[in-house]
């Protein structure tokens, strides 16, 4: 996403219903040049966090749904609504094709952000060194 031709933020999506190593693919092949492009620190840390919350996710959803497997703003549009617009556009086609929506968040500031869009903590747990919130969104 991009204002007057700066770039603002992503959202990376997934196919919720792939197995471990397509959706280990789908992050590997977006989420590096997505968080360095966002201007995340650490990002091949974050990507090894995600990696281990790839594989934890299937115990948490089964069913058909998308999979938001990143989120991020650059860092000096943070708090001027970018990350609820990139939410919403995501969810306006999640909710089109009727499928809930998972995420994991290691951000705490970014539960109340998720709940404030319908997002469910339904697991939380610790791996790789940080917290994570493992969350849902039923299906609209």
């Amino acid at each position: 996403m991009d204002r007057e031709g700066e770039p603002v933020g992503a959202a990376l999506w997934a196919d919720g219903t792939q197995d471990e190593a397509g959706l280990l693919v789908s992050l590997r092949s977006g989420q590096l040049s997505f968080a360095l492009a966002a201007g995340l620190r650490d990002a091949v840390a974050l990507m090894r966090v995600q990696e281990c919350n790839v594989r934890v996710h299937r115990e948490i959803i089964r069913e058909p749904h998308a999979y938001l497997l990143a989120l991020a703003v650059a860092p000096g549009h943070q708090g001027t609504g970018a990350g609820s617009e990139l939410l919403e556009r995501g969810l306006a086609r999640v909710d089109g094709a009727g499928l809930p929506a998972y995420l994991e968040t290691n951000l705490p500031q970014n539960v109340r952000l998720y709940r404030c869009h319908g997002f469910v903590v339904v697991r939380e747990g610790r791996g790789q060194g940080y917290d994570s919130w493992y969350m849902l969104r039923p299906a609209r």
